[in-house]
């Protein structure tokens, strides 16, 4: 039976969906504790409904339940324009974080659960419940440095768990559904890193990459491939010599990612020998 608090939404709200009462008992106490608004549900179906009602600021998720599972509340909420972009931490013994990550999960802990490691996810994902300071064993957030982010890619969803993703850590975010349209935002303003998908309408993320390495003024421009293209032992290698790295949708977390970023646009000097710095169009 859900349980549901009488309390007006405030970014504190969390909502734990989990069939085993033992387990909803204790996460709900430690985020109590914590000053998060808890508001539990035992099963998909009944996690659907309350947060129609009322949307949290995060969700977790357990994955084996009866009626609606985990896999099956993820894809809905993905689906519904309204819910997409909250967060939903799977917290399950079920080790597929491939999967988790690929359906739209901001992250993946497996049971038991760290009190500490989930309390530090809870606070990168939403602020931190009023009057409570960073729990101390969590390291705090370094920002990163002022940098303009290009992410290309046609999916609607993808793209906007990326930009709001990029955007909450500071960075200013660029957004283009095409090749061309992509070549045409590099025009016009040049990034300073670019999030590549591969799988592109009208001109493909290989093709982009081989425009933008022939134009003098982007040539430089840092790349990082985020697709779920099934990229072949060649593309792979032609891939290494004109990108940063290469991430595979579902074969990566959201810190991984957010790491490599933050330290290509933290590197970056202001001469003219920083790829940063030696892109910018005439």
């Amino acid at each position: 039976m859900q349980q549901t608090a009488s309390l007006a939404p405030t970014a504190s709200h969390v909502l734990i969906i989990d069939d085993d009462p033992a387990a909803l008992e204790l996460l709900a106490r430690t985020l109590a504790r914590e000053g998060y608004q808890v508001e539990v549900a035992e099963n998909g179906g009944a996690g659907l409904r309350a947060v129609r009602e009322r949307p949290p600021a995060a969700i977790t998720l357990d994955v084996d339940m009866p009626g609606m599972d985990g896999w099956a509340f993820l894809s809905s909420v993905k689906a519904d324009p309204k819910l997409a972009l909250i967060p939903v931490i799977m917290i399950t013994t079920v080790d597929e974080k491939s999967r988790g990550f690929s359906e739209g999960a901001a992250d993946y802990l497996l049971k038991p659960v760290d009190r500490a490691r989930l309390l530090t996810v809870l606070r990168k994902l939403t602020p931190a419940p009023q009057g409570r300071a960073p729990i101390p064993d969590a390291p705090e957030a370094v920002g990163p440095s002022p940098g303009r982010v290009l992410v290309v890619e046609d999916d609607v969803s993808n793209r906007s768990i990326l930009v709001r993703m990029l955007r909450k850590e500071g960075w200013d975010v660029a957004e283009a559904d095409t090749g061309r349209t992509a070549l045409a935002a590099v025009a016009e303003t040049a990034p300073d890193l670019i999030l590549l998908d591969m799988g592109l309408p009208d001109l493909d993320g290989f093709g982009v990459l081989r425009e933008l390495r022939a134009d003098p003024r982007f040539a430089r421009i840092p790349v990082v491939v985020v697709s779920a293209k099934d990229l072949t032992w060649d593309e792979r290698t032609g891939l290494r010599s004109t990108v940063l790295k290469i991430f595979l949708k579902g074969a990566y977390s959201r810190s991984e990612l957010l790491s490599d970023i933050r330290d290509c646009l933290s590197n970056r000097a202001p001469n003219s020998t920083d790829p940063a710095g030696a892109h910018r169009p005439a």
